[in-house]
């Protein structure tokens, strides 16, 4: 684990200073040089400033530093205020930074969103992403228990939104329902011909969820922890769904599944519940699932 220094380097052409009195330190990364100002990688518990994680309440990015690198502020407790003026943002960049609250505006300068950037950022409440942004990493808003809305710039060309659940620009992929969303019945659009792993993971608030037609590939974990959801109703054009993809939906009692040969899954799929009831499109159907009680024994 570093120790707290209050200044020196952070990459090629970069330096850092802490300034204040703790607990409420600012945290400045300034460009000195003419090097490729990349700031230097980190793994959790390496940065130089990572002593002063609770006391750092407040981070300026200067002009000229174009990147944030990987862990810079992972676990920094103490963020409130952050200025991420920059071209792109590494992984777990500021994952666990759980200061960070209400609405987060990323700026129009960045491109790129790596993963679990914001991974247990608890207190984010609504995210904005510009029209720059072209590329976001798997689960840069994981667990942010808060979150009730992603909004998306109209002219952003690889991404899109509605009603705060973040999709890609045609809406065929959705990418992430927000933990918080208001509202406890939701019907997927049926542009969406996949839904991304973690989806829908540990939304509290639903408890019915309908998958349409245009639907064929569920992915791991996508309903994972959803505790309250009761019903679900899978469409026949679902060939795929991933491991662990409703496991522990403790209070699921109706699965409506309407495709008449069951899908291949795995025993795991549906799981840590009791009292589910399994529906089929008919008789015919009731036959192909009775056949394959060792991937449905949970009904």
């Amino acid at each position: 684990m570093a120790s707290a220094q209050t200044s020196g380097p952070c990459g090629d052409g970069l330096t850092y200073a802490i300034t204040g009195t703790a607990p409420n330190l600012t945290l400045t990364i300034s460009k000195t040089g003419t090097g490729t100002v990349a700031m230097t990688d980190y793994t959790t518990g390496t940065a130089p400033w990572y002593g002063q994680r609770a006391n750092i309440k407040t981070l300026v990015i200067n002009s000229g530093v174009t990147s944030i690198s990987n862990n810079a502020f992972s676990n920094c407790i103490g963020l409130t205020t952050i200025n991420i003026a920059v071209i792109s943002i590494g992984d777990f960049a500021f994952n666990s930074c759980s200061n960070i609250t209400g609405t987060l505006t990323i700026p129009n300068s960045v491109t790129t969103i790596g993963r679990y950037v914001f991974q247990g950022c608890s207190g984010l409440t609504t995210v904005t992403i510009p029209a720059s942004v072209t590329s976001i990493g798997e689960k840069a808003f994981y667990i942010c228990s808060d979150l009730t809305a992603i909004n998306v710039d109209a002219g952003n060309p690889n991404y899109s939104s509605d009603s705060g659940v973040l999709f890609n620009k045609g809406k065929t992929t959705l990418i992430l329902y927000p933990r918080q969303k208001t509202g406890t019945f939701y019907t997927i659009p049926n542009s969406v011909i996949l839904i991304e792993p973690y989806a829908f993971e540990g939304c509290k608030s639903l408890t019915s969820i309908t998958i349409p037609n245009s639907v064929t590939t569920i992915r791991n974990y996508a309903f994972w922890g959803c505790i309250n959801l009761k019903s679900v109703t899978i469409s026949s054009s679902v060939t795929t769904i991933g491991d662990w993809a409703f496991d522990y939906c403790n209070a699921l009692t109706s699965v409506t599944n309407l495709r008449a040969t069951p899908q291949v899954i795995n025993a795991n799929v549906f799981s840590n519940y009791t009292n589910a009831t399994l529906s089929v499109s008919s008789s015919a159907a009731v036959a192909a699932y009775s056949a394959a009680t060792a991937r449905l024994e949970r009904f």
